[in-house]
């Protein structure tokens, strides 16, 4: 990952955290990510949760925002 900023910064992410938080970062949807991973929509989904609960964000924009620091844009 790139150089980042902040404490979220720090906060290792899956690979299955990983990929979608890159397609969202590419202006992509989480449906687009669950076909990157191989696995259904509703998984995508979850494991999308599980990202913005850990980052601690709660909209697509920060989302956006933390795919940019981390370089996954």
């Amino acid at each position: 990952f790139a150089a980042a900023s902040g404490p979220e910064s720090r906060i290792a992410l899956s690979r299955k955290e990983t990929e979608p938080l890159r397609a969202l970062g590419r202006g992509a949807t989480v449906r687009a990510a669950a076909d990157v991973l191989a696995v259904s929509e509703g998984t995508a989904k979850t494991y999308t949760k599980s990202l913005y609960r850990k980052l601690g964000i709660a909209s697509r924009a920060a989302a956006v925002a933390e795919a940019r620091r981390r370089g996954l844009a």
